[in-house]
Formats: C-alpha cells, sequence, structure tokens
C-alpha cells in the first residue's frame, strides 16, 4: 500500500534521530548550551554555512554572534575551512572579526595559509600574509606553506611568499627545504625564482 512504512523504514528513522539528537547533545555540551540552543546557535549555524559554502549565511551568522575561532568536528578551525573554499573576501571577513589567523588544525596541523598555497589561491595567501600569518610554521611533516605553494607549481603565490620575507632554508622533518621540492619536480622555473631569492641547496 502506497504510503505504508515498514519496520525496517520506522527502524532507519528512529536511528537517524538518535543519531542527531546525541550530535546535538556533544554539541551543547561542548559550547556550555541546552540542547535545543546548540542546534540553533550562531556558531553551530556558521559552521554549517562554512560546509555549505554559504556566504551569506557565514556573515549573517558572525555578525549574529558566531565563534569564528570555532572548529568543526574533525578540529579544523573555520578558517582553515575558508581557506578552502578559495574566497579571500571570506577569509579576510573571518580574520576581521577575530579569527586565529595561525589556527592550525588538530590532525596535521595545517593552517589557512597552507590550504591556501596547497590550492594555489594567491588571493587568499596574500590575505593571510596581509594580516601576518607566519609563513615558516610546518605541518604535521614540518611542511611549510611555500613547499605547499612549490608543489602548486603556482609562480604567483611563491612569489608573494618571497616578497613577504618567507624563510627559504626552513627544512621538513625529512630535511628537505622548497628548493629541493622544486628540484625533485624539475620545476627549473620556480627553481630559478628561488635560487634568485637567496635559496641554496
Amino acid at each position: 500500500m502506497r504510503g505504508s512504512m515498514g519496520p525496517g523504514r520506522v527502524t532507519i528513522i528512529s536511528w537517524r534521530r538518535q543519531w542527531t539528537a546525541a550530535v546535538i547533545f556533544l554539541v551543547a555540551a561542548v559550547l556550555g548550551l541546552s540542547p535545543a540552543a546548540a542546534q540553533f546557535s550562531p556558531t553551530f549555524q556558521f559552521m554549517q554555512a562554512l560546509k555549505k559554502q554559504d556566504f551569506y549565511g557565514i556573515k549573517t551568522n558572525v555578525l549574529k554572534g558566531a565563534n569564528v575561532n570555532a572548529r568543526d568536528d574533525d578540529g579544523t578551525p573555520a578558517l582553515v575551512l575558508a581557506a578552502g573554499m578559495g574566497e579571500a573576501g571570506v577569509v579576510r571577513f573571518l580574520i576581521e572579526q577575530g579569527a586565529n589567523v595561525d589556527a592550525a588544525s588538530a590532525s596535521n596541523k595545517e593552517t589557512a595559509l597552507m590550504r591556501a598555497a596547497a590550492n594555489g589561491d594567491k588571493f587568499s595567501t596574500a590575505v593571510l600574509l596581509y594580516f601576518k600569518a607566519n609563513p615558516n610554521l610546518g605541518d604535521k611533516l614540518g611542511e611549510t606553506a611555500l613547499m605547499k605553494a612549490v608543489r602548486s607549481g603556482n609562480a604567483d603565490v611563491i612569489k608573494l611568499f618571497i616578497d613577504a620575507k618567507a624563510d627559504l632554508m626552513v627544512e621538513d622533518n625529512t630535511g628537505h627545504t622548497a628548493l629541493d621540492y622544486a628540484k625533485n619536480s624539475r620545476k627549473s622555473s620556480i627553481v630559478k625564482l628561488l635560487t634568485e631569492a637567496g635559496a641554496e641547496y
């Protein structure tokens, strides 16, 4: 019969509701709010808007008081998520609203600058460097934003790091520098760019 619902379907719906309730409860515990408040809090809605790349929702909820230094379930800061969107305006907005420019993901120690550089996003990279993001920080493997920029192969992004006086001789956990990665990937133009800026083997 149309509209009938078997026991399996009822079980699935019941499980989903219980799972949703558990998530809301955990968010409430972290934020010190009641479950109902956590579900509709500006911070909760802000993080949801970030995941959906909903620019209006991001701005609206921040202006309502959302915590711009909130993290997702994986421990990734809001600014790192924003840097992955390729929207420099959102990155700038969050920094101006108090986001920690050097906040790093819990799992891999990735900063917003590293993510922007890895994506070859020169506009977000420029914004982050303008607001004094540290170009010499290393992730879990000791890899800097400059090294990630070399991997992306975007010369314009690399020039931004050179202009920002990034340390060209920083080594990652394996003892390699940005110049080493450029040479190993046979990117002669980037090798030239780095060596002319003072990088040495």
